[in-house]
């Protein structure tokens, strides 16, 4: 029987991109690709045409411009929309590019789903013109999946749209987190380089929404004993976020107690949340609508200090549970939520465990799977089942 098609949409994928959105279509493909017929299409980061076979699936990249707002110039994105002719288009919101290439094109067939990432957020001027557009896609999408109720609850732009909404929460492919020699090694690393230190760890892009500068502004008021790892690089188009940091962790005197580790691999990022004793996600704003790091940091056994964002942040690290919750943009609020946990191993090692069972329990991709399956199922029309 054939399997019915899926065409994921979006502006980038992983590899190479490495952003949580990116890296979450990467492992809906690989969950899904046994059932459906899977395919990619995004744009290109040049003017150079790529069609690709990544893991079993193919990825179409469309000749880019140039990118207004982040979002690409691509005029190709529609013809190619109507030539992957697909049972189901499955788009990666917000993504301008894509919805109004689908409203202009039209394609003659594909039952659209879509995925909800986040609101636009920074760029107000940007939403007032987006949200028209916005708007008369999600009308004609069968099924809007956002990642958490807490995000269906505060998103304006879902509103209108609640009876057509099924949340479906991202996941990780846990397995990959577990210790290995590699890992191991990068683990000992660390610990060589902070002996007798309680660490606190951050892994993420160096973007202008995930507030490290509270969490060293934080760091100032703890112990000397305590000390920042900082695993992630700014993305190419924002070194000044680094730059910034730097001269923060300067000016503070904390050069001795933060390490910005810049970029690492899948192995090093796993050996540096396995030589913490804390994680932070520090991010203040509504732009961290479901922080996949958390997810991270607790597979691998440890608390978590994030913020109390209206978005899925606090739905993933549970305040009490898995670690603490406290006010987002507030320096005295993370350093006390940081200083409890910091001064207690026991309650560190509870929340850890913790945190372990509910990543496994709510956040793998096994689970992502077949919710997504079932979504895709119930929008296919009856004589085209995937099983």
């Amino acid at each position: 029987m054939r399997r019915p098609s899926v065409l994921h949409v979006y502006k980038d994928y992983y590899p190479p991109v490495l952003g949580g959105v990116e890296k979450s279509i990467n492992w809906m493909c690989r969950e899904t690709r046994l059932d459906f017929h899977v395919r990619v299409l995004a744009a290109s980061r040049s003017r150079r045409f790529v069609d690709e076979v990544i893991e079993g699936v193919r990825v179409i990249r469309v000749r880019c411009w140039g990118r207004a707002l982040s979002a690409p110039i691509a005029p190709g994105f529609g013809g190619w929309l109507r030539r992957l002719d697909s049972d189901i288009l499955h788009f990666h919101m917000p993504n301008p590019t894509g919805e109004l290439a689908y409203l202009l094109t039209r394609p003659p067939r594909g039952r659209v789903v879509a995925t909800y990432h986040s609101d636009i957020v920074r760029q107000r001027a940007t939403g007032a013109v987006y949200g028209p557009l916005q708007q008369a896609f999600l009308r004609r999408a069968q099924v809007i999946m956002p990642t958490s109720e807490r995000y269906l609850g505060s998103s304006l732009a879902l509103q209108p749209h609640r009876d057509r909404c099924r949340v479906v929460a991202l996941g990780l492919p846990l397995e990959e987190y577990e210790e290995t020699p590699e890992s191991a090694s990068f683990t000992r690393e660390i610990r060589e380089r902070s002996p007798g230190k309680t660490r606190i760890v951050f892994l993420g892009l160096l973007r202008y929404y995930k507030g490290l500068s509270f969490l060293i502004e934080a760091l100032a008021g703890l112990p000397s004993d305590v000390c920042l790892f900082i695993g992630g690089e700014a993305p190419d188009s924002r070194i000044r976020e680094r730059r910034d940091l730097e001269r923060q962790v300067r000016e503070a005197g904390l050069g001795n107690r933060v390490v910005l580790l810049g970029r690492l691999s899948h192995t090093q990022a796993v050996g540096l949340l396995r030589a913490g004793d804390v994680f932070c996600l520090p991010s203040h704003l509504r732009s961290e609508a479901f922080g996949l790091s958390q997810i991270e940091a607790m597979t691998c056994g440890l608390p978590v200090v994030s913020a109390n964002l209206d978005t899925g942040v606090p739905e993933v690290n549970r305040d009490g549970e898995t670690g603490r919750v406290v006010a987002p943009g507030d320096a005295d609020a993370l350093r006390e939520g940081l200083a409890e946990l910091i001064g207690d191993p026991d309650l560190r090692r509870r929340m850890g465990e913790a945190g372990h069972r509910r990543a496994q329990g709510l956040y793998s991709t096994r689970t992502m799977g077949e919710n997504l399956r079932r979504v895709y199922n119930s929008v296919l029309p009856p004589e085209a089942p995937s099983d």
